[in-house]
């Protein structure tokens, strides 16, 4: 006698569900004057469940899968400042046009990259005597928090070393090493040391070369290794290519974190996002999906984009002649939004007190920057950022958040590296448009036929632009 199979009453339910979605999709596609009200509500109501889930996950999510895909082309593919997995790589020029591995780079300073994976063993940060030339290394997790910064403003510019340890690290050591514990076994050191001008470009690429990386178990003979069950070797979950095109966010988002999982405190929303399947181990993502999910999910992506996009193009928090900044950024806790409305349109932004960068999208009558106009900011004499390192105005393109390709390849303006002409009275004025300013070429930022926004970045801000009252000037348009 063959043995009947039993199926349980929830699965054959599921099943049941699923297969009356699908039928009702197909269904659509011929006039009928009926259809079950109680199956289309079901699956309807399955969709907004799985749209208002996905539009939380996909806010959320929006931080690591970034830093996800940035990782992959900084340590895969070829490109100057690209290294593999704990190696430095150098950009060896100021940033141009021509740089779009990341949104919204700055001109003033060269850069240093390196993607670490702590997985095995801590890395060695080594930094250099810098004779007192201003630096930062600023280490991101997976999440886009900024969770330390090496440099002058921190430990000072004198020659040393810094152990960088992932969560599970546990080791002790022989030396005055600092150890810097890090919340994710991922890393992103952004290096940036200043440049005084062109003429200085030379000094600074030689100091550059020497921050450098090694495993702590190539340090010398100093150091314990740790006894930790924990430290594999290194190997990374990665998102699979035959995801559905309207489902791969989710399908990265589920590798983000399962490389590098959330902190215990957000616990209760991963039991959420576990409603739409993202905590399972199934790939590529959606292969168990109902149509009625898939369709929510499809849509919350679409609009999970939008409000990013929205709150990055709309108030960040202070707002001063509409320039708007924020002095929660760097590290945003529980503020998803906020963390992925920086994630979108300024990636790896420092803490507030080692810059601040506010945007300007608008003039004065609410109409978007573009290069059909001309605009002036001027600022009176003595009333220039308060700053204890350097200021600069940055030109970016509206749809991409890259520089804008000018004839001059001018891409910012700024006091540590621009020779300015000051007015009689000695005030200043930057003239922003796309065609030369007859006599004005010394302080002319260029600007595309196109919409622009404009970022100034406020390195090392004094008080008053932390707590909101120093007057950025208004860009006026001219003309």
């Amino acid at each position: 006698m063959s043995k009947r199979r039993k199926i349980s009453r929830s699965k054959l339910t599921v099943v049941l569900d699923i297969f009356a979605c699908s039928l009702l999709i197909l269904l659509s596609l011929v006039p009928l004057t009926n259809a079950s009200s109680v199956t289309d509500e079901n699956c309807q109501a399955r969709e907004n469940d799985a749209y208002t889930i996905g539009v939380q996950a996909y806010i959320y999510g929006l931080a690591p899968v970034i830093i996800q895909r940035t990782e992959q082309i900084f340590v895969t593919t070829p490109g100057t400042g690209h290294a593999p997995v704990n190696k430095m790589g150098y950009l060896n020029h100021l940033a141009t046009s021509n740089n779009t591995d990341v949104v919204t780079p700055n001109g003033d300073t060269l850069y240093n990259i390196a993607w670490l994976e702590l997985e095995k063993e801590p890395i060695v940060l080594h930094v250099p005597d810098t004779n007192e030339r201003g630096y930062a290394q600023q280490l991101l997790d997976a999440y886009t928090n900024t969770f330390k910064s090496v440099g002058d403003g921190t430990s000072g510019t004198q020659e040393g070393n810094f152990i960088i340890a992932g969560p599970g690290w546990n080791g002790s050591l022989l030396t005055e090493l600092q150890v810097i514990k890090s919340p994710t076994n991922t890393v992103w050191i952004i290096g940036r040391i200043m440049v005084n001008g062109e003429s200085d470009l030379p000094n600074a690429l030689a100091l550059q070369k020497q921050f450098t990386l090694m495993p702590l178990s190539q340090y010398g003979k100093l150091a314990i290794a740790a006894k930790n069950e924990t430290l594999t070797d290194f190997k990374k979950a990665v998102a699979s290519p035959n995801a559905q095109d309207s489902l791969r966010f989710f399908e990265e988002l589920r590798v983000a974190l399962k490389n590098n999982p959330p902190t215990a405190g957000e616990a209760a929303l991963m039991a959420v996002f576990d409603r739409i399947g993202l905590g399972k181990n199934e790939t590529p993502y959606g292969i168990d999906l109902d149509p009625a999910t898939v369709d929510g999910l499809s849509r919350a992506i679409k609009d999970g984009d939008q409000i990013v996009k929205n709150t990055f193009n709309g108030s960040l928090g202070i707002d001063i002649n509409d320039w708007t900044y924020s002095t929660d950024i760097g590290t945003y806790g529980y503020n998803y939004l906020l963390r992925a409305a920086v994630a979108e349109g300024g990636l790896g932004a420092v803490l507030p007190e080692d810059g601040i960068y506010a945007i300007a999208h608008s003039d004065i009558d609410k109409q978007p920057f573009s290069g059909i106009h001309k605009y002036l900011m001027h600022f009176d004499k003595g009333k220039t950022p308060p700053v204890g390192a350097f200021w600069s105005i940055s030109m970016y393109n509206a749809t991409n958040y890259m520089f804008v390709t000018n004839s001059i390849n001018r891409h910012s303006l700024g006091n540590q590296k621009d020779k300015f002409v000051y007015n009689s009275d000695s005030s200043l004025d930057i003239y922003i448009q796309h065609d030369k300013p007859p006599g004005k070429e010394s302080n002319w930022l260029p600007a595309p036929e196109t919409e622009f926004y404009l970022i100034l970045r406020m390195a090392k801000p004094g008080p008053e632009i932390l707590n909101g009252t120093y007057q950025i000037p208004q860009v006026q348009k001219v003309m």
